[in-house]
């Protein structure tokens, strides 16, 4: 998971692509959607969460290097759109 590589997507579009696809393939309806989810971001607890599942995935991405603030902004742009680099 997360993964650092010369070309891709930066740590926060890499979040929003990771929780969009996680609530699209393997829960369809376990996890909330548009405004409720940027709410749950949010949220402390849930940003902890992340992390662990960051360090259990051995992501060489830091979770101190999220802005959650930025992944709330850009939660609803087109991921073709999210091509940031790192």
């Amino acid at each position: 998971m997360m993964r650092r590589a010369q070309k891709g997507l930066c740590v926060n579009c890499s979040v929003i692509v990771f929780l969009q696809q996680l609530g699209n393939m393997h829960a369809p309806g376990a996890l909330p959607t548009g405004d409720k989810m940027k709410e749950a971001l949010r949220l402390p607890h849930m940003q902890e969460q992340f992390a662990a599942v960051m360090r259990a995935g051995k992501a060489d991405a830091n979770p101190d290097e999220i802005d959650w603030n930025r992944v709330i902004d850009l939660w609803d742009i087109e991921p073709s759109a999210k091509g940031i680099l790192f």
